[in-house]
């Protein structure tokens, strides 16, 4: 039953129901339905209907949490501190100065916000989605994604044209898969993930490692024909000396869903900036249970360690031939709020994997690229090949000698081959690009000529890996 009290300026309190007041000014009040103006220090819980602020010099925090209100009308708002809801639909920028909003989800307003590369698995330039991947440590599929095991499994991993159509961040034509191809079980110490590994460069910013240190949160979309507790591990620091881990759980087989989660930043540990390993984050498959190494029993906090394996409770996603496992639409970004996928041309996702890993291949066959020059004293060729700036010096290899090919133009376009001919280094990461030098052994001097040089097959190719 309500208590409606017109004009009253004491203290009030409700027993039990709603408290309708018009006109008064009240302390403290549990329901507060009000009819007129309504001035308070502060307000805490909903507000329905139209909030209209006029003149307002300051506030501090105003926090939307209903997610469609129904009029927010702000004039002559000085300053707002800090401004958060879910959505904000048809929000009018006239009068409002840019120059005062320094921050969106606690992050930079424009630019690149995810960290990851490759999240939704566009750049494949390995080829393993036409030939998967063994599963194996340190073994790469799609670009920038990594195998990590101790122990064994038999599985394969791989690119897949499995996406997911309908979401609030639109579709993914892609995904990263695994694919168990005999079921085992893990022994005690045993793990296997897929994740990815950040430089030092991309997650100085976060400023870990500090009192400063800012939260970032996880977003993804997962899918797997095995339901049960899945974990995550995250892993950073000099060394990589702490870790965090988190669980969450697929209830439906075969079906999509998001996954998101908030972690805060640590403000323990030496954070160095540099070009090596800065941040691990892998996608816990199968652990071998509590008291092995790198599992950790503390979820939901950075602890000192190099917990790696995930969590105890992680399902053993090896345990029945022919289980998959699919990911894509992965976010890392500052903040605390999971925003919608930041979606990046191919172009430019390819341009950001090829700092780690570019593969050269074959059009056809023949493919001329290059010019092989000889001095005409020895009985070398030597071609030099031009390709993106890297991390690091690359190492280099080739799908073999017998896939290269020189046509001497004086010749008419015969090749010259032969499988002892060829080899592939030194490289250089010097400069603005990798120099990828290339010598060719002939059986004997060709004089002073220059040849075109290329691929004879069609499956040929020249690769040049950086990776972390």
């Amino acid at each position: 039953m309500g208590i409606q009290i017109n004009g009253q300026t004491d203290t009030i309190s409700a027993v039990d129901g709603a408290l309708t007041v018009s006109g008064a000014d009240l302390p403290t009040v549990t329901n507060l339905n009000a009819t007129g103006i309504v001035t308070a220090t502060g307000f805490v819980g909903n507000i329905t209907g139209n909030i209209n602020a006029t003149g307002v010099s300051t506030i501090a925090t105003l926090n939307v949490t209903q997610s469609n209100p129904t009029n927010l009308n702000v004039s002559g708002v000085t300053t707002t501190a800090t401004l958060r809801a879910t959505s904000i639909v048809g929000v009018t920028t006239a009068g409002i100065t840019t120059a005062y909003i320094s921050s969106i989800n606690q992050s930079q307003i424009g630019g690149r916000r995810n960290l990851i590369y490759n999240g939704e698995a566009m750049v494949d330039q390995r080829g393993s989605a036409s030939s998967p991947v063994t599963f194996a440590d340190s073994s790469y599929f799609a670009d920038r994604w990594r195998c990590q095991i101790t122990g064994s499994v038999t599985a394969t991993v791989s690119q897949s044209g499995i996406g997911v159509t309908t979401t609030s961040d639109g579709s993914f034509q892609k995904s990263l898969n695994v694919t168990c191809t005999t079921s085992s079980t893990p022994s005690a110490g045993h793990h296997a993930s897929i994740g990815q590994r950040l430089e030092r460069t991309d997650v100085s910013c976060l400023g870990w490692g500090t009192s400063s240190a800012l939260p970032v949160t996880l977003s993804f979309y997962v899918r797997s024909s095995k339901t049960g507790i899945y974990s995550i591990s995250i892993l950073g620091g000099d060394g990589a000396n702490y870790g965090y881990v988190f669980e969450y759980t697929i209830s439906s087989a075969n079906t999509w869903q998001k996954v998101t989660k908030t972690i805060t930043g640590p403000t323990v540990g030496t954070w160095t900036p540099g070009t090596v390993t800065g941040l691990y984050l892998n996608f816990i498959l199968n652990n071998g249970g509590s008291g092995s190494a790198g599992t950790l029993s503390s979820l939901d906090t950075w602890t000192a360690g190099n917990y790696y394996a995930g969590s105890p409770n992680n399902v053993n996603f090896f345990d029945t031939n022919g289980t998959t496992f699919y990911i894509t639409g992965v976010q890392l970004e500052v903040g605390t709020v999971a925003t919608p996928f930041e979606r990046r041309s191919y172009g430019q996702e390819l341009a950001l994997c090829e700092r780690y890993y570019w593969r050269l291949t074959s059009a056809g066959a023949p493919t001329l690229w290059g010019a092989a020059i000889s001095p005409g004293s020895d009985a070398n060729l030597i071609v030099y090949l031009q390709g993106p700036r890297q991390r690091t010096t690359p190492t280099v290899s080739s799908s073999g000698a017998s896939t290269l090919g020189t046509w001497p133009a004086q010749s008419g376009g015969s090749m010259i081959l032969g499988s002892s001919y060829y080899s592939i280094g030194p490289s250089s990461a010097t400069g603005s690009h990798t120099i990828i030098e290339i010598m060719i052994s002939l059986a004997s001097s060709p004089g002073t000529q220059t040849s075109r040089f290329g691929f004879r097959t069609a499956t040929a190719y020249i690769d040049a890996n950086s990776e972390l």
